[in-house]
């Protein structure tokens, strides 16, 4: 009869608390210790006293509200949300809860946001749902895989090409990657087809990348992807296609070209059959320079003949670009020949024998000393300026980089030239010195030219990674405090 009575008043324990059940077990009369259900409710005793908050049993956690109660499901405990299964037992990691997947840091608590797990990127929302598919997160498109993985790299969704940077940012508008080309439409979809940017047109090909320095059907696309309507680069060089080309990549080329037309043959300084020819072995450059001497000649007041000679008590007309000029009133001047003999040897480059230490008296650099040289310092720019602009009509070569160096270099010369010559009348002529520094046309002329051929061949050396330590004798010797008070004396 005792055994029986004994028996009827043992409390009915789940799973875990059978284990408890031999290590404290639970007799009448005595004080409750470990786990205890009651009324359907589990309780841990310890000292037959019920546990509440946090509580590790056997490696587990659980939390007991402040009766003792052992709590299960969502609990938000300190601000911060946990899970807890039906045993009690606190969860960690990734966890599938009413069809959707939660990550619960190791302390239990539920992670909301960015989380990198094992490598990987997820998004969880402040839910602390893991999100799938498409997400707006800060402004930014995102993608994540059916497993909540951050997509980066190239994806195809919905039958669509998507490209996502390493934060996994998806891309829009031009992005290079691995050396080509592509453009991602505003929706994140990669472009193909004919495209049509900031006044120019491109073609994407069929996988999408950009269409570069070849031919897509009938159609030509430069170095930089530009479509060059009705060119090609083996089409025949004629007036008509030299126009073309210079009206799409150098207008004022074509400027110059116009306003010199019929003073010599329409293809003077240029060779070759097709247009090519004369780009890449740079004789377009040479045609741009030699028609922006005639230019002057033909522009400048009192111009009798380029071949016979002006009346040098006028004045000569530099190109300014875009149509415009500058006239500058010629005033006394001396054989530049005159000062060879104080340019160091060092600074003695290919253009000195031909410019300077010339045994022709024609030439304009002697004849009309610091306005001659000007007028080369000018040509040469617009000359250097046709090169850079037309490099993208054809393959960035080494022969075309090659021909091209020694012409940049024309502007270190010449600009020493002119402060040369200018410091040489200082000291041997002031009174041509002081005509020189007193006319504001020629400071206006000379700076703006100086500024124009730095700027052009900036975007030269930034394309091909180059500085310019290739001129340092120059500079060096220009940086002498007389020679910038020169410079000084000639900036508007």
């Amino acid at each position: 009869m005792m055994l029986a009575l004994i028996l009827l008043v043992l409390p009915v324990q789940p799973a875990h608390a059978a284990v408890n059940e031999a290590q404290n077990p639970i007799t009448v009369g005595a004080a409750r210790e470990g786990w205890v259900s009651d009324g359907g409710t589990w309780y841990y005793y310890v000292s037959g006293k019920a546990v509440t908050g946090w509580r590790e049993i056997a490696g587990v956690w659980y939390y007991f509200a402040s009766s003792g109660a052992m709590q299960t499901g969502w609990q938000q405990i300190g601000g911060k949300w946990y899970y807890f299964r039906g045993s009690g037992r606190m969860v960690t990691g990734w966890q599938e809860i009413g069809g959707a997947w939660y990550y619960f840091a190791a302390s239990g608590r539920m992670l909301t946001g960015w989380q990198e797990i094992s490598g990987k990127w997820y998004y969880l929302a402040s839910s602390g749902k893991m999100v799938t598919g498409w997400q707006k997160i800060s402004g930014k498109w995102y993608y994540f895989a059916s497993s909540g993985k951050m997509a980066t790299d190239w994806q195809k969704v919905s039958g669509k090409w998507y490209y996502f940077a390493s934060s996994g940012k998806m891309v829009t508008g031009w992005k290079e990657i691995s050396e080509k080309w592509y453009y991602f439409e505003s929706s994140g979809a990669m472009k193909t087809g004919w495209l049509q940017e900031k006044g120019h047109w491109y073609m994407l090909k069929s996988d999408g990348s950009m269409a570069v320095a070849e031919m897509v059907g009938a159609h030509y696309f430069d170095t930089r992807g530009y479509w060059v309507n009705g060119l090609s680069p083996e089409s025949e060089l004629t007036l008509e296609h030299v126009l073309a080309l210079l009206d799409f990549y150098d207008p004022d080329g074509a400027f110059l070209y116009r306003n010199t037309l019929n003073t010599v043959s329409d293809l003077a300084f240029l060779h070759g059959d097709a247009i090519i020819d004369s780009v890449r072995s740079t004789g377009m450059d040479t045609a741009v320079h030699e028609r922006c001497h005639i230019y002057t000649f033909v522009s400048t007041p009192g111009f009798d003949n380029p071949y016979t000679g002006k009346n040098l008590d006028s004045a000569k007309r530099y190109y300014m670009g875009g149509g415009e000029s500058i006239e500058v009133p010629l005033t006394p001047l001396f054989d530049s020949r005159e000062m060879a003999d104080e340019i160091p040897e060092t600074l003695r480059t290919e253009r000195f024998p031909v410019y300077i230490d010339t045994d022709v008296d024609s030439k304009a650099s002697r004849q009309e000393g610091v306005y001659g040289l000007l007028d080369e310092f000018t040509a040469y720019y617009w000359g250097v300026h046709d090169t850079v602009m037309l490099e993208p009509f054809v393959d960035q070569d080494g022969e075309y980089r090659f021909n091209f160096a020694s012409t940049y270099y024309s502007w270190a010369e010449f600009r020493y030239y002119i402060l040369k010559y200018i410091l040489y009348a200082k000291d041997h002529y002031p009174d041509v010195y002081q005509g020189i520094v007193d006319n504001e046309d020629f400071g206006e002329a000379f700076t703006a030219i100086d500024s124009k051929f730095r700027k052009t061949l900036q975007v030269y050396f930034d394309r091909h990674d180059m500085d310019w330590d290739m001129f340092d004798a120059f500079t060096e010797e220009m940086n002498k405090k007389e020679y910038q008070e020169v410079i000084k004396l000639l900036t508007p």
